[in-house]
C-alpha cells in the first residue's frame, strides 16, 4: 500500500487499472464503470439505490435480529451493558473482511494488471 501513496492516488490507480488481455475480444469485462465508487448510485444502474437501501436493512435484520447464534450470545451475555458491548464489537469485526480481501484484491490488481 505504501506503494500508492494516499487514498486518493489509489483510487485514481484502481480506475486506471485495465487489463490489457481480455478473451474473446470482450473489452468491457474488468472495467469500471463511473459509479465504482458511489454506495447511492442511479436507479437504472446495475446496482440501484432502493435495493441496496431497503436490502441491506432486510439482510442486516436477518443477521442482527433473527440469527439464533447471535441472539443466544446477548441473551447469554453478564448485563446489558455486556450484550451492547458484545454487539458492537460484531459489528466492526464485520468489517475486517472489507480490509482483509477486498482492499488486497483491490491492491493486486492495481500492481498486477
Amino acid at each position: 500500500y505504501a506503494e500508492m501513496g494516499s487514498y486518493y492516488i489509489f483510487e485514481s490507480l484502481y480506475m486506471d487499472a485495465i487489463p490489457h488481455t481480455t478473451l474473446e475480444g470482450n473489452t468491457s469485462c474488468g472495467i469500471p464503470g463511473p459509479e465504482t465508487w458511489h454506495i447511492i448510485r442511479p436507479v437504472d444502474s446495475s446496482m440501484p439505490w432502493p435495493g441496496v437501501i431497503f436490502g441491506i436493512h432486510i439482510l442486516s435484520m436477518y443477521y442482527f435480529c433473527a440469527n439464533q447464534v447471535l441472539v443466544q450470545r446477548a441473551l447469554a451475555a453478564k448485563n446489558i451493558s455486556h450484550a451492547k458491548a458484545g454487539s458492537i464489537l460484531l459489528g466492526y469485526l464485520k468489517m475486517l473482511p472489507m480490509f482483509l480481501m477486498v482492499y488486497p484484491g483491490m491492491i493486486s490488481r492495481i500492481l498486477h494488471t
